[in-house]
């Protein structure tokens, strides 16, 4: 009887003992069941903003979109204040975060906008049909060529290539390029870029211009008649094709705001 009490006295520790070791086991990590609260939990979060697709809700971000054209002067003025300069033919400048903004007005509507780019003073271009394009202190005109294409250039010309441009303004060059694949549709659009003569850009300006001078001479020179012949434009876009731009002005497509190739009533004779 003492062995059957003993067998039984231990049978009953064993068990007890084991339930406490399998109580005190770690519970398994959450399986794929648990997967659909996790993915619930993650949706709350916030999804990143698409690269080709910015959101910018600074003043000049707003400014900066296809559907300012044909806004009226008031409409601009509302977003971003009021002008500081007004230069005469609808051309307005304004300070926008400290930077120089222009919007050109034609029967009080925006017909062109444009920015000074400094390191503070940048843009995204996607907006106007320019993808993965940033309107900053480094853009190239090649940069803006190789996105549009070769054929959306119209023209390189320059507000002056002589010795005789004077000191009050530093003459620049400037490059017009179809951003819309046909200009002759309602609303195009096209870019203008600017390069100030100075650092890189005035050492091109100075590639470009001897040529001219040994085959032209001087005063073909001083007549700005480079500006209405294709002549030297393949020499431009080699020379200016990794320069940096000083400012662009986007707006709509206007085919006498270069001067016409050719044309006797705008250009000297050749």
């Amino acid at each position: 009887v003492c062995v059957f009490v003993l067998l039984a006295l231990g049978l009953a520790f064993f068990y007890i003992s084991s339930q406490k070791d399998a109580s005190a086991e770690p519970k398994p990590a959450a399986t794929a069941a648990s997967a659909p609260e996790i993915l619930a939990l993650a949706s709350n979060a916030q999804a990143p903003d698409a690269p080709n697709a910015p959101q910018d809700n600074s003043k000049l971000g707003q400014l900066f979109q296809r559907s300012i054209f044909g806004k009226s002067q008031e409409e601009v003025e509302a977003l971003i204040g009021s002008s500081n300069n007004a230069l005469g033919d609808g051309y307005t400048t304004y300070n926008v975060d400290n930077c120089l903004v222009s919007a050109t007005y034609q029967d009080n509507k925006v017909q062109y906008i444009g920015l000074n780019l400094t390191p503070n003073c940048s843009i995204d271009l996607t907006a106007f049909g320019i993808a993965n394009i940033r309107a900053d202190d480094k853009l190239t005109f090649g940069q803006i060529e190789t996105t549009l294409g070769q054929n959306s250039l119209r023209q390189f010309q320059a507000s002056c290539l002589s010795r005789n441009c004077g000191n009050a303004v530093d003459p620049s060059v400037y490059a017009t390029y179809n951003i819309d694949a046909n200009p002759e549709e309602p609303q195009a659009l096209e870019i203008e870029l600017e390069a100030v003569q100075l650092g890189a850009a005035g050492a091109a300006a100075d590639q470009w211009s001897k040529p001219m001078m040994e085959q032209k001479g001087e005063e073909w020179l001083n007549s700005e008649a480079y500006n209405c012949t294709d002549e030297y434009q393949a020499l431009a876009r080699k020379l200016f094709q990794n320069i940096s731009v000083s400012a662009i002005t986007i707006g709509l497509h206007n085919p006498n705001r270069v001067m016409p190739i050719g044309d006797p009533a705008t250009c000297p004779a050749q």
